[in-house]
């Protein structure tokens, strides 16, 4: 039985050509799947100006990635999503340019995994980070594609082709319909849908006006939809609820809708029943020091954070706490955040990309220090993580926790006594 999550962080390579990126800690596996996150900076701890992101997926024979952009320090906000499915694992585009398919300033595609890790094809102008999140193991089964959200309100699409029954989404959506396509407003979402009885399923979402004056974030985090997008007032626009979980897949239904259709990135995983997933809502803090988290009831191997300033579930925010959001990875050996602000009612816009090797780093809206935390240990029951910095007022994170696992093996056994040897 072998099920491994890991993650590294290196830098993009800034001439054309392949590059590998490993980890050790896979222990010599093969990834089955391996999710990209990059933004627009090139050292932890340093923000860099502009809101830029790209996010991709591959599990070896599909990928896609989407990208978007929100300049910062010009008069009128300049935002932007753009996307594509294929074979690229990571886009991102110049924010200065945030709506040109052409003004690309790094472009990278999957060559193939290998053991560690994987070989990916292509070339920054600058050396950006990225993180990258490995799926492996011989009881790690994983598919990645897109599907069209319906834009009518009852509509069910039936995904039939992931070829095994999923024990978790990982959701990623934006505001187009996932080929080259410039858009004008930025909306983003990601979400974690559970196989469970019943399904159960989160969001994170968030949005930035490009017709408005001053900067104009939305956010919300949602425990009803796996994938939903809000607009310009914070409002859902259109949302997914997800169900049907099969041998082939499942079923996505729309709930809300007020757009037309929308594609909808996901990763589906499973583990052959070896190992638990559990995703839910937690607090943050309001005082500093160790915060022990129990909520999954198992020791993870591995944790996917959504955090955000949203106060209230299923509430809708156009202020400042909607203009800072991030996606943090942990594992026992590494943990990174990557988080994007832009400052509610700033003229010019103020906006950034910050990238850190902490569990959690999360400026207020203006890029001021926020909300942070390191890691601490993974406990039977969950996970503690230690905060140096906290709001008044608890925030709302969404999290996913993989089990960690084991392999036991019988090494001998002699006079009516046996001795076991285990490792995970």
């Amino acid at each position: 039985m072998t099920i491994k999550v890991e993650e590294t962080r290196t830098t993009l390579r800034t001439t054309l050509g392949n590059q590998d990126i490993t980890t050790a800690d896979l222990g010599g596996l093969t990834p089955k799947a391996a999710l990209f996150i990059v933004n627009g900076t090139t050292a932890d701890g340093v923000a860099a100006a502009h809101d830029v992101s790209s996010f991709g997926v591959a599990d070896g024979t599909r990928a896609w990635a989407m990208c978007c952009s929100n300049q910062d320090n010009v008069a009128s906000v300049s935002s932007g999503v753009l996307e594509n499915t294929g074979t690229l694992c990571v886009y991102l585009i110049d924010p200065t340019d945030a709506r040109n398919p052409a003004a690309v300033v790094a472009s990278f595609t999957v060559v193939g995994f290998i053991a560690n890790g994987v070989t990916i094809n292509g070339v920054a102008t600058t050396a950006y980070e990225v993180t990258v999140v490995f799926f492996a193991g011989d009881d790690t089964s994983a598919y990645t594609n897109v599907f069209t959200l319906d834009g009518t309100s009852g509509n069910t699409v039936d995904i039939s082709t992931v070829g095994f029954e999923p024990g978790v989404l990982i959701t990623f959506g934006g505001y187009t319909s996932f080929v080259w396509e410039n858009v004008v407003d930025l909306r983003v979402a990601y979400g974690f849908v559970l196989n469970s009885d019943p399904v159960r399923q989160y969001c994170m979402a968030r949005s930035s006006d490009h017709e408005a004056a001053a900067g104009a974030p939305a956010a919300m985090v949602s425990d009803d939809y796996g994938i939903f997008w809000v607009d310009d007032a914070g409002d859902k626009c259109l949302a997914g609820e997800f169900g049907s979980f099969d041998a082939e897949g499942f079923s996505c239904t729309t709930r809300v809708a007020s757009v037309a259709d929308i594609q909808c990135g996901y990763l589906a995983l499973a583990f052959n029943g070896k190992a638990q997933f559990n995703a839910g809502i937690i607090d943050s803090p309001t005082a500093t020091g160790e915060q022990v988290i129990t909520a999954p009831g198992f020791k993870p191997q591995f944790v996917m954070a959504l955090v955000n300033r949203c106060e209230a579930v299923e509430t809708g925010y156009a202020t400042s706490l909607a203009g800072s959001t991030g996606i943090s990875v942990f594992d026992a050996n590494e943990a990174y955040c990557n988080s994007n602000q832009d400052e509610d009612g700033a003229d010019p816009t103020d906006t950034q990309s910050l990238s850190d090797n902490v569990c959690v780093n999360l400026p207020y809206d203006d890029g001021s220090a926020g909300i942070a935390a390191t890691f601490v240990s993974f406990d039977e029951t969950g996970w503690t993580w230690n905060f140096s910095s906290v709001s008044a007022n608890a925030k709302k994170f969404v999290y996913l926790a993989i089990e960690r696992t084991f392999n036991v093996w019988l090494v001998a056994s002699a006079g009516g006594k046996w001795w076991y040897r285990q490792a995970s």
